[in-house]
């Protein structure tokens, strides 16, 4: 099973990275010597395990000063865990989805997979070309239009339109409104006052 699963971020996070999820048990933290290494400030050295065993999954937080979170409800204890849910460590969110390798997840359209806006219309890395993911992943890291261009080595012209396709997609107008869809409601609160505006540019 943990072949198949994967955690993509869905916060803004230092380093735009997924993990694939393996057999057996799983760190998450900022130390060094966790198996996914998340260097986030709201999550502790050692923050949660998830431990996945044939057809089960299950996480359990490891006493982080700032929360395990599943679907943005804090957990205590260990609980199991399914595709499709959200997880979070501190203010850091995550999507439990299939690996982009697994036949089901792929769309008969070329280079796409098919929107998803999850729970809580919370939007998911989906329905976007191979082009279309590159420049979102910057939008998310907080960079504006000539910046995407400049990290990308594409044109301004081109960088413009990819992000009116993404914003249309998302059926949103501008940056700071597809920000907050890969935000969960406790993370926008926790984060309101510590991080930095995202780029306002509207097409």
């Amino acid at each position: 099973m943990g072949a198949n699963i994967m955690l993509v971020p869905e916060t803004l996070l230092p380093s735009f990275v997924s993990f694939q999820l393996r057999e057996g048990v799983s760190i998450i933290g900022r130390s060094l010597d966790c198996d996914f290494v998340v260097k986030h400030q709201t999550i502790s050295r050692r923050h949660a395990e998830i431990t996945v065993r044939d057809d089960r999954m299950t996480i359990r937080d490891l006493g982080s000063h700032n929360g395990t979170f599943v679907d943005s409800k804090r957990i205590c204890e260990s609980r199991p865990i399914v595709v499709g849910q959200r997880v979070g460590f501190g203010t850091a969110c995550f999507l439990l989805a299939p690996s982009a390798t697994d036949e089901d997840v792929l769309s008969a359209s070329e280079g796409t997979v098919p929107i998803d806006q999850g729970k809580n219309g919370a939007a998911s890395l989906n329905g976007l070309s191979s082009a279309e993911n590159r420049v979102l992943e910057q939008i998310l890291n907080g960079m504006d239009a000539n910046r995407v261009a400049e990290a990308l080595q594409l044109s301004p012209n081109t960088v413009h339109n990819h992000m009116r396709a993404i914003y249309k997609k998302f059926g949103v107008h501008g940056a700071r409104e597809l920000v907050t869809l890969f935000v969960p409601r406790h993370a926008r609160s926790l984060t309101s006052d510590s991080k930095s505006d995202p780029p306002t540019e509207e097409i």
